[in-house]
């Protein structure tokens, strides 16, 4: 015959193996949320960070395109069409699209800067008497308008 003491000693083990079982579990669901949420995370930045970079790139685009309009424009003595309030925000411009990084760094504030150029953009293009499509980024489709007028 088993003794009392045995049953008991073999339902400890039993309660042992169970609580053994669910900590292993838990390091595993762990361990595989973790994997998994790296991933979607780095899938998530990535897609914002190319939303981000797109809109900066369109900013850029059309900075360096009247850019070029200015300074072929400006140097005829005859046709002065830009005044030199227009020419340096148009500076200003670039130099903020300038700063904007394109590296992971935790020292520069990437939203309020992205606000900072949206905010010069809409100041330049109110200069340039700019209407149209060249007066917003258009991210509904992730790309930008395609006729574009002068």
């Amino acid at each position: 015959m088993t003794q009392p003491n045995d049953i008991d000693l073999d339902l400890d083990d039993l309660v042992h193996l169970e609580n053994m079982f669910l900590e292993h579990g838990r390091e595993d669901g762990l361990r595989d949320g973790k994997s998994a949420g790296m991933l979607e995370g780095f899938v998530l930045g990535s897609t914002h960070g190319f939303r981000l970079a797109q809109e900066v790139g369109f900013y850029k685009g059309v900075t360096e395109t009247w850019s070029r309009i200015v300074s072929q424009y400006s140097g005829d003595s005859k046709n002065k069409s830009f005044n030199e309030r227009t020419i340096k925000q148009l500076e200003s411009l670039h130099g903020l699209i300038a700063q904007f990084p394109l590296e992971n760094n935790r020292n520069v504030e990437v939203h309020k800067l992205l606000e900072r150029i949206r905010a010069k953009y809409k100041v330049v293009m109110s200069l340039l008497n700019s209407s149209g499509n060249l007066q917003k980024f258009n991210d509904v489709e992730g790309s930008i308008a395609t006729k574009i007028s002068f």
